[in-house]
């Protein structure tokens, strides 16, 4: 199966931003709808080139004696622009302001986030999978 580069083009500059939250396990349910008109907002954000919603396993190899914490989610979120244009553009647009408000309530910790700078492409692929597995385009939830 073939890989493919996201970009060809070196000069292409972006970041990713990791998001951890933890909510109470039996509340992921309500929080993932909640969360989902939200989430429909930020995919049509141009700069946008990647966002995904992940749990953590139950079972963590490193901690065999401790379950994994089901209601510890990882947003995954790609853009195409820096660091700059994240907290100066994007954060200060009304939807991640009404996100928060909606959902802050359900968080059992703070939430933490880091932003990453992208490599470059050549660091960079992208295995698109067969077509019961991956989502080719932009998806509406």
């Amino acid at each position: 199966m073939p890989v493919y580069a996201l970009k060809n083009n070196d000069d292409f500059k972006g970041i990713s931003v990791q998001v951890d939250i933890y909510i109470d396990p039996k509340d992921v349910p309500e929080y993932l709808e909640i969360f989902k008109p939200f989430l429909n907002l930020i995919i049509q954000e141009a700069e946008l080139t990647y966002f995904e919603v992940f749990q953590e396993a139950d079972f963590q190899p490193e901690q065999p004696d401790f379950p994994g914490d089901r209601g510890h989610l990882r947003f995954i979120e790609c853009f195409s622009r820096d660091t700059d244009w994240f907290l100066n553009t994007l954060r200060l647009k009304p939807y991640i302001k009404e996100y928060e408000e909606a959902t802050d309530k359900y968080w059992v910790k703070p939430r933490t986030w880091l932003i990453y700078d992208r490599l470059g492409s050549e660091l960079t692929h992208w295995n698109p999978g067969d077509d019961k597995t991956s989502r080719r385009g932009r998806s509406r939830l």
